[in-house]
């Protein structure tokens, strides 16, 4: 107990002065906030990869989940891939200012977090140790598959959001359930690793990494957001969760939407929550 207390002091002297969410500040339950469930439901160390290269001990412990995996030390999670990677010429960084691909785009006390909620895609650096003042009050699934108090005991474990609520349970609105293990999924889904959310069993192209510019992997639009739909090529094939959009403009260039009606553009079909079958307006012939 002494050490761990210690530990503490240690980081939050080297973050600078104000107080920081940091392991040490949740005394005897520290130690609880290190095990994370394996595939098979079973406990283990949340900073102890396969390999049992690392010790729980040893303090706050800078890792990386990665798709349902722990990425070796001295590697970091590519948000675009899912995969560990040894360095940038593995995982392009990010071209927009401030955003981020993996954690070596970030400095050595951060790390790239994902747009919430989400594990997968251009994420932006964060700082592990946070203000309370910033701290949300939601207890919060992590792309690690674990449930933590809020988004700031999941940032000191370098810990993207999958959902805004307890792994197993369902976030207000949301049709996501986050996961570290089938026993968290509701019967007839399971869970995707990948994105530590449940999937229904019969869409393998649901647990997958979504299209660009797109948040979640999905086959229709129950399996989106209320305020997104199931965006793609073509219609009746696998696609994207997006927002339905808005602020549209009078251009007009038509698209014939999935549901048979002519839009002057892609922005307004967007807008309706509609896929474009194709270019030009519908045919209406006989």
């Amino acid at each position: 107990m002494q050490a761990r207390l210690v530990v503490a002091l240690v980081v939050v002297s080297v973050l600078g002065c104000g107080r920081s969410y940091v392991a040490g500040d949740a005394g005897e339950d520290a130690d609880a906030a290190g095990t994370t469930r394996d595939g098979g439901g079973s406990e283990r160390d949340a900073g102890h990869d396969d390999a049992g290269e690392r010790e729980p001990d040893a303090g706050p412990v800078w890792y990386e989940p990665c798709g349902g995996i722990l990425c070796p030390e001295s590697t970091r999670c590519c948000l675009r891939t899912m995969e560990c990677v040894a360095d940038t010429s593995e995982c392009a960084p990010a071209s927009s200012p401030g955003g981020c691909w993996s954690g070596f785009e970030c400095a050595p006390d951060h790390y790239c977090h994902a747009s919430a909620p989400n594990c997968v895609g251009e994420g932006s650096c964060r700082p592990r140790a946070r203000p309370v003042s910033e701290c949300g009050r939601t207890t919060v699934c992590g792309c690690d598959g674990r449930t933590y108090s809020n988004d700031c005991e999941a940032s000191l474990r370098g810990v993207s959001v999958a959902v805004f609520s307890a792994c197993g349970t369902r976030g207000d609105g949301s049709p996501h359930v986050g996961c570290g293990d089938d026993a968290d999924c509701p019967s007839g889904r399971t869970c995707c690793r990948l994105l530590a959310v449940c999937v229904q069993s019969d869409c393998p192209e649901c647990c997958a990494i979504p299209p660009p510019g797109t948040f979640f992997p999905c086959r229709d639009d129950s399996q989106c957001e209320s305020h997104e739909f199931c965006d793609g090529v073509g219609c009746g094939t696998a696609g994207g969760c997006r927002p339905r959009g808005g602020g549209c403009g009078g251009e007009l260039r038509p698209v014939c939407g999935c549901d048979g009606a002519t839009y002057s553009n892609e922005c307004w079909a967007a807008q309706a929550g509609i896929r474009v079958a194709h270019a030009d307006a519908c045919d209406d012939g006989p």
